[in-house]
C-alpha cells in the first residue's frame, strides 16, 4: 500500500470514528512525507479525540510555524479554551477572523465569551456567525441566551417564537428551547413544546427535571396531570412521573397525594415504587401506616437492603426498639462499613437512652469513608447527649464558628428591588415536600445563577464581604473545618425562603456545603416577641424519642448575614404575625489543603 492509499485509509477510519486506527495511518504518512500538512492536521485531530490535547497542541504549533491558516488557529484556540487559557484562545480566534472571517471562527469566539459570561461580546460574535450561516440552530439558541442574560427579553422571546416552528429540532435543542421559554416566564409554551414535540419514551433525566420545574412552579399549567399520568407506562421514567404526580397533588390534600402510588402498587407492585412510597409516608410522619403497607406488600420480611433499612427506621419511630436493632444489626453484619446503617443504629441507641453505646459506635463511624456533614451533626448530638460538654463545644464552637456581618443593601436601592423580585418568584411556589420548611415557600433552582442583574449585584457584594470575613476567621479548633483552604471558595447552591404566620424551619443541617449562610431581607414579621422567628442552633431533629433544646440563637435583622458550619443543627422558631420573614440562603464549598 503506497503513501496515498495509507492516507485515504486513515481518512476513512477517521470518518468511521476509529481515531486510534486513523492515528496510526497518519503517523505512517508523516514519517514518509514529513511535510504532508493535511496528514499532520488530521493526526492532531485524532490526538485530540483520543484525549491527548498536549500531543495535538504540539502538532498544531508546528503547523502554524509552517503555514498560518484559520483552521489551525481555531483548533488550537479550542484546545486552549478546554485548558482555560482564555487570553491565548481569544488572540488565536481573532487572528483566524483577520485571516478569514468564517462561521467557525466567529462561533468559537462566541463560545469563548459565552463560557466567560461576557454576554455582550458573545452576542456580537454569535450575530456575526449567524450572518454567515443563518439557519444554525445551536448558534441561535446561544444568542437567545445572550439576549436573556442582557435583559433583552422582547428580542429573546421574538427569536424563540420563530425557532419553535422549526420542524427539524433535535432532542437537545428542544430541551434548551423549552428551558429558555421557562426562564422567560413562558412556561405554558415550554410545557406545550415538551408535550407535543417529544414522545414520552424520549424523556430522559434532564427533561424530567425541567418538566418538574415547569409543573411545580406553575400550578396553572394546562394538561400537566394528564400528560404525566401517561408517563406511568414508560418504565425508565415511571418513578419520576409518580413523584411528580405526588407533588402536584400535595397542595390539595396530603391523603389524595398518595393515590397514584397506591394504584400502581396495587396493579403492578415493585420494590422501587414501594421504597418511594414508604419514604414519603415517613416524611409525613405516618409511621404506623407505613409499617402496615410494608407488611402488606412485602409480607413483612423484605430482602431488599433499602426496604430493610426503611423498616428499621419505621419500627424505631414506633418505639419497637428491639425489632429496630435486630433489623439494623442484620444489615451491618452484611455491610459492616456502610455508614448509613451505622448512623441509623446510633439514632436507635439514642432513642433508647443508650448514649454511651452510641458514642462508642460513632468512634467507629468517623474512621470510615464518606463522612458527611450529617455525620458530624449526629456526632455533635451524641457528644451532647452523652454529657461530653467540652468536646461538644469544641465541635460546635458557637462563638467562633457563627459569624454575623452586615451587608449593604441600601445603596443603589438594591433592597427594595430584591424584595419585589423575590416576592414575584415566590408567588407560584409552595412548601418543598422534602425540605425543612413547615409552611411558606422556597424558590427552585440556583438563585444566584438566575441571570437576574439585581441578584448578580447582591452576589458580588456578598462575595466581597465573605472574602474579607474568611481572611480573619479561625476554624483551627474544629476537625471538620481545619483542613479548609478558606482563600478559595464557591457558592454551590442558593435559594430564597418566605415564611409567614406560624411558619418555621424544622431543625436540619446541609450536606451540600462546608459553610452555610442566611441573609435577612425582610424581618417585618419577626421580633414582635422575643425569640419568635429567630434562628437557633444545636437542637437536633432525631425523631420523637430524642428530646433536645437549642444552645445558641441569633436575632434577625434586615441586611444581617449569618454564616455557620453546614454540619450545625439549625432551625427557626415559629412566629405569629400578619407580616413576613424573607431570606436568601446559600451553601459554600472550599478547596481542601
Amino acid at each position: 500500500m503506497n503513501t496515498q492509499q495509507v492516507f485515504i485509509s486513515g481518512v476513512q477510519l477517521f470518518q468511521a470514528g476509529n481515531f486510534a486506527g486513523a492515528s496510526q495511518c497518519f503517523s505512517t504518512v508523516v514519517q514518509q512525507i514529513p511535510h504532508h500538512l493535511d496528514a499532520h492536521f488530521l493526526l492532531a485531530q485524532c490526538r485530540r479525540k483520543l484525549n491527548d490535547p498536549d500531543g495535538a497542541e504540539k502538532i498544531l504549533r508546528w503547523l502554524l510555524s509552517v503555514r498560518r491558516t484559520p483552521e489551525y488557529l481555531i483548533m488550537l484556540a479550542n484546545i486552549n479554551i478546554a485548558k482555560q487559557a482564555w487570553i491565548e484562545a481569544e488572540t488565536q480566534l481573532r487572528d483566524a477572523i483577520e485571516l478569514k472571517p468564517s462561521f467557525d471562527a466567529w462561533v468559537n469566539l462566541g463560545r469563548l465569551y459565552f463560557v466567560l459570561e461576557n454576554w455582550s461580546q458573545a452576542k456580537v460574535a454569535l450575530q456575526r456567525s449567524l450572518k454567515l450561516r443563518p439557519n444554525d440552530v445551536g448558534s441561535l439558541i446561544s444568542l437567545i441566551e445572550c439576549y436573556r442574560r442582557l435583559g433583552e427579553v422582547e428580542q429573546a422571546i421574538s427569536e424563540l417564537k420563530l425557532l419553535v416552528h422549526n420542524a427539524d429540532l433535535n432532542l437537545s435543542q428542544l430541551h434548551k428551547i423549552a428551558f429558555l421559554l421557562h426562564s422567560l416566564d413562558h412556561s405554558q409554551e415550554a410545557f406545550d413544546l415538551l408535550r407535543f414535540r417529544i414522545p414520552v419514551e424520549g424523556f430522559n433525566e434532564g427533561l424530567m427535571g425541567l418538566l418538574a420545574k415547569l409543573v411545580l412552579q406553575h400550578e396553572s399549567i394546562d394538561g400537566a396531570k394528564e400528560f404525566i399520568t401517561g408517563m406511568l407506562s414508560v418504565p425508565s421514567i415511571k418513578r419520576r412521573a409518580l413523584d411528580l404526580l405526588f407533588r402536584l397533588e400535595w397542595e390539595s390534600g396530603k391523603d389524595s397525594a398518595f393515590i397514584h402510588y397506591e394504584s400502581v402498587l396495587k396493579s403492578t407492585p415493585s420494590e422501587d415504587v414501594l421504597e418511594d412510597y414508604l419514604r414519603k409516608l415517613i416524611k409525613c410522619g405516618r409511621f404506623e401506616f407505613a409499617y402496615q403497607q410494608l407488611n402488606g406488600l412485602n409480607e413483612g420480611q423484605p430482602n431488599n437492603p433499602v426496604l430493610k433499612f426503611l423498616k428499621a427506621f419505621i419500627v424505631c419511630e414506633l418505639g419497637h426498639f428491639d425489632e429496630a436493632l435486630t433489623e439494623i444489626n442484620a444489615l451491618i453484619a452484611q455491610s459492616p462499613e456502610d455508614g448509613q446503617f451505622i448512623e441509623q443504629k446510633v439514632k436507635t441507641l439514642l432513642s433508647m437512652k443508650r448514649a454511651e453505646e452510641a458514642f462508642e459506635l460513632m468512634q467507629l463511624r468517623l474512621k470510615l469513608p464518606d463522612v458527611k456533614q450529617g455525620t458530624y451533626a449526629l456526632y455533635a448530638s451524641v457528644l451532647k447527649l452523652s454529657g461530653r460538654e467540652q468536646e461538644y463545644r469544641r465541635l460546635y464552637d458557637f462563638d467562633k464558628h457563627i459569624n454575623c456581618i452586615q451587608i449593604d443593601l441600601t445603596s443603589n436601592n438594591l433592597h427594595e428591588r430584591l424584595k419585589q423580585k423575590l416576592t414575584g418568584m415566590h408567588s407560584g411556589n409552595r412548601e418543598p415536600f422534602e425540605q425543612s420548611l413547615r409552611g411558606g415557600s422556597q424558590t427552585t433552582g440556583h438563585l444566584f445563577e438566575s441571570g437576574d442583574p439585581d441578584i448578580a449585584e447582591l452576589k458580588e457584594r456578598l462575595m466581597k464581604q465573605l472574602a474579607e470575613l474568611f481572611s480573619r476567621v479561625d476554624f483551627s479548633s474544629s476537625a471538620p473545618l481545619n483542613s479548609l483552604n478558606v482563600g478559595e471558595f464557591t457558592i454551590t447552591d442558593s435559594w430564597s425562603v418566605l415564611l409567614k404566620d406560624t411558619h418555621f424551619h424544622a431543625n436540619h443541617f446541609h450536606n451540600a456545603g462546608d459553610l452555610s449562610a442566611c441573609l435577612y431581607l425582610d424581618v417585618s414579621g419577626v421580633n414582635s416577641h422575643p425569640g419568635e422567628g429567630w434562628i437557633k442552633f444545636g437542637e437536633a431533629e432525631l425523631g420523637g424519642w430524642v428530646q433536645d433544646c437549642p444552645d445558641y440563637c441569633v436575632k434577625p435583622d434586615t441586611g444581617l448575614l449569618v454564616v455557620f458550619p453546614s454540619y450545625m443543627w439549625h432551625g427557626t422558631t415559629p412566629f405569629l404575625s400578619d407580616k413576613q420573614r424573607m431570606t436568601i440562603a446559600f451553601d459554600l464549598r472550599f478547596l481542601r489543603d
